[in-house]
């Protein structure tokens, strides 16, 4: 049997998900494939999928296959190598828009030059590689789990910066004035400062003391620039998504139009609010299309969450839960504005209670 493996990156792995479903259906592979084909779109006709592995059953196939073919996923590799048996990777390309840059050729090409592993670097090469698998089996040397640990750790990292870089040139050119709640108050930089400084004196009257700041995009980035501006180094920042049916939905281009005359987008924007308001008290919960995943180390840090503008609730909740489940000591939310009453969305703090139909400057906006 082979393991075809995928990971759970968001865009899946259609390329090498097809190519290996041509192979089986021209008879190059004879042996019985399981594919885990994770956010793929593609539908494999003639091996046996599977979306998701639990981690158990993940060890247990790979024991099971004689060949293992996978991204440069570095989970799948260790665990691979650890259980001394072939296996053959193929680089996702960022050209193609399978990864966010081209870590996995750094790594494949490292591991290939240390017989750890065999590369394809093309897809046109998985018939030569399966050839070359049925008797390669991966070099040992001298403290191979550090080594491997160390890759891992090191791409982790270039990960999270490129995210971060990515996310930031992408949309911190955003003007302020179409990031809520700031459009509705009318804040300036300094304002929305000082309602930074109030979210993190607020606990520290409390004798709360944070290790980590998450910022919750897309407003959290510009939040985290001013925030940053302040505190400069005094807190690890870190950034999360959650992504929602509205995050995929097409582009609504008459809500684009409503929203540049500002006189009009701020009714809108009112009734908008009491929709969702209707909603939450009806228990029409937003349908998610997928949840968060945490891709730094929260481990035993006492972290607090900032988001701009609390609607639902749904977004904190599932960060909260995701740092939770990644070992955080303690999660505390907070918000700069929270549209629902705290007794019905529970959000630990919110500088501004959002009061429909009140004056845009009105200074009770402030919480007490």
């Amino acid at each position: 049997m082979i393991f075809l493996t995928v990971g759970t990156w968001r865009v899946g792995y259609n390329r090498l998900v097809e190519a290996v479903d041509e192979l089986v259906s021209s008879g190059v592979i004879t042996e019985e494939v399981i594919a885990q084909i994770g956010y793929s779109s593609y539908k494999p006709k003639y091996m046996t999928v599977v979306k998701f592995c639990s981690p158990d059953k993940f060890v247990g196939t790979i024991s099971k296959a004689m060949i293992v073919i996978s991204h440069a996923g570095m989970g799948t590799i260790i665990e691979t190598i650890r259980q001394r048996k072939p296996i053959i990777v193929v680089p996702r390309h960022r050209l193609l828009g399978e990864a966010d840059n081209d870590h996995q050729f750094t790594t494949a090409r490292q591991l290939e030059i240390d017989c750890k592993i065999l590369v394809a670097y093309e897809t046109s090469e998985l018939p030569e590689k399966l050839k070359k698998a049925k008797s390669f089996i991966p070099a040992e040397g001298e403290n191979c789990e550090k080594i491997l640990q160390a890759v891992e750790e090191f791409i982790d990292n270039v990960n999270v910066r490129a995210r971060k870089r990515i996310l930031s040139q992408k949309f911190l050119t955003r003007s302020r004035k179409k990031i809520w709640p700031y459009k509705i108050l009318k804040l300036d930089d300094e304002d929305i400062k000082n309602d930074l400084k109030n979210i993190i004196l607020h606990f520290a009257k409390n004798d709360k003391i944070f290790d980590m700041v998450v910022f919750v995009p897309y407003a959290g980035l510009y939040l985290s620039e001013l925030f940053t501006q302040i505190y400069n180094d005094t807190y690890e920042v870190n950034f999360m998504t959650v992504r929602r049916a509205s995050t995929v939905s097409k582009d609504n281009y008459l809500k684009k139009f409503i929203f540049k005359k500002e006189w009009l987008s701020d009714l809108i924007r009112h009734l908008e609010v009491l929709w969702r308001l209707k909603k939450h008290y009806l228990k029409l919960g937003q349908k998610m299309v997928k949840k968060s995943t945490v891709d730094f180390d929260v481990g035993d840090k006492n972290v607090l969450v900032i988001d701009d503008d609390v609607a639902t609730g749904m977004t904190l909740s599932i960060v909260k839960s995701a740092l939770l489940k990644r070992g955080a000591s303690s999660v505390t939310t907070a918000s700069i504005s929270n549209h629902l009453l705290p007794d019905k969305i529970k959000v630990d703090y919110s500088v501004y209670r959002y009061k429909l139909l009140r004056t845009k400057n009105s200074r009770d906006y402030y919480a007490t």
